[in-house]
């Protein structure tokens, strides 16, 4: 990064807020939450000031993959999602975390559930697929 840093990643926390209140790009407010560069003791209210704007499911879903090792800021990002196949995409992500059982399902019915059972082994077995081919092991 260049000797200007962008006004969210003030040292002024005001000056950081209001930066942040001004944005409505999806996409940079999802850089924002992703940027653990922010070192400052309220670096996680600038990365959940910004989380909170975002409303957008797939961006969402992009923002848990950054964020899937900082507990705190992925459950936030979980709590956001309503879309049924993202939070199974999530799910998926957080397997490996903090084990099968971090998700709820939001469901109601044993049928859902066992659907919902089936579609997270299939992504599972393709982001292992992916990790693998990608020599991520």
């Amino acid at each position: 990064m260049g000797l200007l840093k962008p006004a969210w990643m003030s040292k002024d926390i005001n000056k950081a807020m209001n930066a942040v209140s001004k944005i409505s790009d999806q996409r940079k407010l999802a850089e924002i939450v992703g940027t653990s560069e922010i070192y400052f003791d309220f670096g996680y209210t600038i990365r959940e000031a910004a989380l909170n704007k975002i409303t957008d499911q797939h961006i969402l879903y992009e923002v848990a993959k950054k964020v899937k090792s900082e507990k705190r800021l992925f459950n936030m990002v979980v709590n956001k999602v309503s879309d049924p196949k993202i939070l199974e995409e999530i799910r998926a992500l957080s397997g490996e975390m903090y084990g099968i059982g971090f998700l709820s399902y939001k469901h109601t019915t044993a049928k859902e559930k066992e659907e919902s059972s089936k579609r997270y082994a299939e992504i599972k077995q393709r982001n292992d697929r992916e990790h693998y081919e990608g020599g991520g092991h």
